[in-house]
């Protein structure tokens, strides 16, 4: 056998509902709780899940073919050390960055109601609808997300529909923005200017909470 097993065991991290909270105030202290919950995660569920995985790949030779002996072991070095969204197969690593004494940043995604819960549940950034994507100069669909989370006083929908406005995506109204799911930052992401960013692949992802997006 010259290809191993997918990256099935990698462990799944259970969001956190907030859909129900009225108060933006109320908001705060339950994000910053999963926040630490998930970052405890990364610690002692997904780094032990990746270490064992790695043992894994090293005693398959087929996948290494498909790259050159360095970049191999560039692959191989990140996903020992630092908290993955994927996994080396791919060729390429999307890392959640934590800098020392930190926890990894965050982002908000903002859609619909179906949409966010989809997401969320699923645990998959490809249940977002068609009307908040965009299409890049590269003829990619890419995802909007929001620098600012839904407990902030700067949190604003009508901000985000302006800049899915400008990107020219679907959305024309802020009652297509009641709801937002907050999911970590990777490495993958690309600034799109002020508090946005967006990324190009969609498929698994963890989600952290679901909340409302219209308080």
């Amino acid at each position: 056998m010259s290809g191993p097993p997918d990256f099935d065991d990698r462990p799944n991290f259970e969001f956190s509902n907030f859909s129900a909270e009225v108060y933006q105030s109320d908001l705060e202290p339950l994000i910053r709780s999963v926040v630490r919950r998930y970052d405890s995660f990364l610690d002692e569920e997904l780094l032990p899940a990746q270490g064992e995985y790695a043992d894994i790949l090293d005693r398959f030779e087929g996948w290494k073919l498909r790259f050159d002996s360095e970049h191999v072991e560039e692959l191989m070095e990140k996903f020992r050390e630092f908290p993955c969204m994927n996994d080396p197969t791919e060729g390429v690593m999307e890392v959640i960055p934590r800098r020392e004494g930190y926890y990894p940043a965050f982002l908000s995604v903002l859609a619909d109601a179906d949409s966010c819960a989809n997401m969320a549940g699923n645990t998959n950034l490809s249940r977002l609808g068609g009307d908040y994507r965009f299409v890049d100069e590269d003829g990619n669909e890419r995802m909007l997300a929001y620098d600012v989370m839904p407990y902030e006083d700067d949190f604003s929908n009508w901000e985000v529909l302006h800049k899915y406005e400008e990107l020219r995506c679907g959305v024309t109204s802020v009652q297509q923005l009641r709801k937002c799911i907050v999911i970590p930052k990777t490495n993958l992401f690309r600034h799109e200017g002020g508090p946005f960013w967006s990324r190009r692949y969609f498929g698994k992802f963890d989600v952290v909470a679901l909340s409302r997006a219209n308080l």
